[in-house]
């Protein structure tokens, strides 16, 4: 029977903290834009999914307004947009079964 579920690498969250905090990125650290949406900060790597939720749920509103409004090329980048923000929500989610990560792949399965 297994009795130490968390390995020593869940207790390293810290230094995603640290990595964001200092370069806004928490990978592919040879790229210099930040990996927040614009005019988001995270001030550490667990804030990711909201922001990125939230960032979705924006293209995802603005994509349904346009293609109501008949401006299909606009529609189209805003749902790629959206779809886009609702992957890199899911990213920081470790567990397949999270319900949270179950809800924004829904959100992306919807869009796409």
């Amino acid at each position: 029977m297994i009795k130490k579920l968390r390995t020593e690498r869940d207790n390293q969250q810290w230094m995603l903290d640290l990595a964001l905090n200092m370069r806004g990125r928490v990978q592919n650290f040879e790229r210099d834009d930040a990996e927040v949406p614009a005019g988001k900060r995270a001030r550490n790597y667990r804030m990711y999914p909201k922001i990125w939720r939230e960032t979705g749920e924006r293209h995802e509103r603005l994509a349904k307004l346009a293609q109501a409004r008949g401006t299909h090329s606009t529609a189209t980048y805003h749902f790629d947009h959206a779809i886009e923000a609702y992957r890199m929500a899911q990213h920081p989610i470790y567990f397949d079964d999270h319900p949270v990560k179950k809800a924004l792949v829904c959100q992306d399965v919807r869009n796409g």
